[in-house]
C-alpha cells in the first residue's frame, strides 16, 4: 500500500509493512492505527502476519505461598507420563462456578462473569519447574541468577528472557515504528528484573522504567501525546482524525475483520483519552508528569490504589499492542501492592512469616488472590476480546507470564507456581494444570524438585520463536546459568542436595534444551 492509495494514511518511515500506521487529520493531528493486512498485497500480508507473538511479564514482589494455593484439586489426572526419571503429570484445568465466583484454585478465583470458561481454557497453572540454587532478593524474575541483594555471581548472568525477546532477529526481523521492549510500574527499591546486553556487559534497565500510565503513553505513542491537561483541554485526537477515519473504513477493500479491528482500537483510544485526558497530536513536545492520583505512595495507599495504577497502565498497553507499538512488556510492582486491613509492614509482617505462620500465610493468599483477580485476569480477558484478522484474539496471539520473587521458602526461589494466560500464537497448549514434581523426592523446605526453571525459559523463548540457536547455554541445555554444586539453597541455607541426591540430578539436566512436556505444541 502506497500513500496515494490512501491519503490519509501514512505507514511510517515509508514501509508498507511498518508496525505503525498513521492516520492524519485536521490541524495535522495523526493517530496510531494499527497495520490492516486486508489493504496489503498478498505477499505483504503474508510477512506481516510471520511476527505476531506478544509477550506481557508480570514480577511481583515477595510470595511465600504454599504451592498448593495455585493449583487446583480434586480433578482427575488426564495423562501421565514417565520423563527424566520420574512420572510428570496432566491435568485439564476446569473452573467451579457459585455464587458468581469461578474457582480454579484459592489464588485462581475471582467473578465467574470475568473469569468463564472460555477464558480458564487460554490458561496454564505450571509446579515443579524449580531454581536449585541461591536465595533470591527483588530481581532474579526472569533469568538473571547472578544478582541480588547481598550477593553477585558473573558466572551468573544472563539477559532476562524478556530482553533475548527483544534482540531477537527472529522475533523482531525489522521494527520500523516498534519499541523493542517496555518496563513500566512502580517497581521495588531495589535491581530490576530486566537486563539487557550492551557493550559486552549484562545491565539492569531499571533507569528505563517509566512509573505512571502517563509516561508509559508518551513512550508508546510517540509526540502526539501532550503535556499534563489544562482546565480546557484541547479536541479529543481521535476527533480530530474522524473525517479520514470515515473515508479509511468505507474503503472497499477493508475487510470485516480489519473494519472490527479498527473500530475497537479507536474506540479503546477514545476511551483512554476520556480516563486520563490525554490529548494532543504529534507535534507536542516532551514527556507529561504522571497525574498525581497515578503515584500512589506509602504502604497507607493500599492495595486498591496500586491495583488502579496497574489497570491504567493495561489501558495504555493494550492500545499499543493493537497498534504493534511493542510486543515484549514487563511490569514491575511495587512492595505497597500488597498492602491492605491492618497491616502495618506487609514485607516483614506478612511475607517474611508466611512460611511458617497460618495467619500470615492466609493473607498472603489473599494478596496473591486479589492480584491474579484485579490485574492479571483482567487484562487477560482485555486481550480476548480483541479479535484479529483472522478471528484469533489478542490473548492468542499473547502469552502472559506472571512471576513472583520468591517461591514457598522465604528468601527461596523454589517451589514457585505460574499461571500463565494466552497461547502465544498457536506455540503454547493450555488449559492445562501441569506438575512436573517428582513426587518420589526427597523435600527441601517443604519443596519437592522436578524440572528445571532453566527448561521453562528456554521453552518459552522457543514458544516464542527464539531458536536455542540464538541464546545457547554453556551450563546447560536451557536459559540461564545452572547453579553451581557450592551454592547455598533456599531461605533456610539447607544447600542444594540432601545427602548423596542433588535437587536436580543429570537426568532433569539432560532434557533441560527440550520443550516442556504438553506445553509446547
Amino acid at each position: 500500500m502506497k500513500a496515494r492509495d490512501l491519503p490519509d494514511v501514512i505507514a511510517q518511515q515509508g514501509t508498507p509493512l511498518s508496525r505503525r500506521w498513521l492516520l492524519k487529520g485536521a490541524g495535522g493531528a495523526l493517530l496510531a492505527i494499527p497495520v490492516l493486512p486486508s489493504l496489503l498485497s498478498e505477499a505483504q500480508a503474508q510477512t506481516a502476519a510471520a511476527n505476531r507473538k506478544i509477550f506481557l511479564a508480570y514480577c511481583f514482589p515477595n510470595s511465600t505461598i504454599r504451592g498448593d494455593a495455585y493449583c487446583p484439586s480434586g480433578l482427575p489426572v488426564a495423562e501421565v507420563k514417565d520423563y527424566a526419571g520420574f512420572s510428570i503429570r496432566r491435568t485439564q484445568l476446569k473452573g467451579s462456578a457459585s455464587g458468581g465466583v469461578m474457582r480454579v484454585s484459592d489464588v485462581l478465583s475471582t467473578s465467574s462473569g470475568l473469569l468463564t470458561d472460555a477464558l480458564i481454557a487460554k490458561a496454564n497453572v505450571i509446579r515443579g519447574c524449580d531454581y536449585s540454587g541461591s536465595w533470591t532478593h527483588n530481581s532474579m524474575h526472569l533469568g538473571n541468577f547472578g544478582v541480588g541483594q547481598g550477593f553477585s555471581r558473573p558466572d551468573y548472568y544472563r539477559r532476562s528472557i524478556d530482553q533475548v525477546l527483544a534482540d531477537s532477529p527472529s522475533f523482531y526481523p525489522s521494527f520500523g515504528g516498534t519499541r523493542r521492549s517496555v518496563l513500566f510500574g512502580s517497581g521495588p527499591y531495589e535491581g530490576t528484573p530486566s537486563y539487557a546486553s550492551r557493550n559486552g556487559s549484562i545491565v539492569g534497565l531499571g533507569s528505563e522504567q517509566v512509573k505512571s500510565a502517563y509516561q508509559l503513553y508518551s513512550q508508546l505513542f510517540g509526540g502526539f501525546v501532550p503535556g499534563a491537561p489544562t482546565a480546557k483541554p484541547r479536541k479529543s485526537v481521535v476527533d480530530l482524525v474522524s473525517e479520514s477515519f470515515k473515508k479509511l473504513r468505507g474503503d472497499a477493500r477493508l475487510s470485516s475483520g480489519d473494519k472490527l479491528r479498527l473500530d475497537q482500537h479507536v474506540e479503546h483510544l477514545a476511551e483512554i483519552e476520556r480516563r486520563q485526558q490525554v490529548v494532543g497530536t504529534l507535534s507536542c513536545p516532551g514527556k507529561p508528569s504522571a497525574p498525581a492520583d497515578l503515584q500512589p505512595a506509602g504502604e497507607a495507599a493500599g492495595s486498591a490504589s496500586h491495583v488502579a495504577t496497574l489497570r491504567s497502565y493495561e489501558d495504555v498497553l493494550v492500545a499499543a499492542l493493537q497498534c504493534n507499538l511493542t510486543r515484549v512488556a514487563v511490569c514491575y510492582t511495587n512492595y505497597n501492592l500488597f498492602s491492605f486491613g491492618d497491616t502495618a509492614d506487609w514485607h516483614h509482617q506478612i511475607e517474611h512469616f508466611a512460611a511458617g505462620d497460618p495467619l500470615a500465610q492466609g493473607k498472603a493468599v489473599e494478596a496473591a488472590r486479589k492480584v491474579v483477580s484485579e490485574v492479571v485476569v483482567p487484562l487477560a480477558a482485555k486481550l480476548d476480546a480483541i479479535t484479529d484478522t483472522d478471528g484469533k484474539t489478542l490473548l492468542d496471539r499473547s502469552l502472559i507470564f506472571p512471576v513472583s520473587e520468591m517461591g514457598e521458602p522465604d528468601h527461596g526461589i523454589s517451589g514457585r507456581v505460574f499461571v500463565t494466560f494466552g497461547g502465544a500464537d498457536g506455540a503454547v497448549r493450555t488449559g492445562n494444570f501441569l506438575d512436573y514434581r517428582n513426587l518420589g523426592s526427597t523435600p527441601r523446605d517443604g519443596v519437592r524438585f522436578g524440572l528445571t526453571i532453566q527448561q521453562l525459559y528456554g521453552s518459552i523463548l522457543q514458544a516464542m520463536g527464539v531458536p536455542r540457536s540464538e541464546w545457547g547455554e554453556s551450563t546447560n541445555q536451557g536459559y540461564g546459568a545452572r547453579p553451581l554444586a557450592s551454592d547455598v539453597y533456599g531461605g533456610s541455607g539447607s544447600g542444594p542436595t540432601v545427602g548423596s541426591v542433588a535437587a536436580h540430578p543429570d537426568a532433569v539436566w539432560a532434557v533441560a534444551g527440550e520443550k516442556l512436556p504438553w506445553f509446547g505444541v
